[in-house]
């Protein structure tokens, strides 16, 4: 549930591979947070977790802006 007002962002595939590509520190970042959160019991249980890809997801997002989450 959001505090505020909020939106969803989309970007294409290929774009998003283009900006890795073009972007090494975005990379970086991006392969610095899945690190971290590999670690994260939540991020394990949700990648690794039966069901479909929506529940897998709708629990990620739950646990990542969840007030106190770890």
């Amino acid at each position: 549930i959001a505090n505020e007002d909020c939106g969803v962002l989309q970007i294409q595939k290929t774009d998003y591979i283009e900006m890795l590509q073009s972007e090494k520190i975005l990379l970086f970042n991006i392969l610095n947070y899945l690190s971290r959160n590999s670690q994260n019991r939540i991020w394990s249980f949700t990648t690794n977790a039966g069901g479909n890809f929506n529940t897998r997801f709708a629990l990620l997002v739950y646990e990542l802006t969840t007030r106190n989450s770890k």
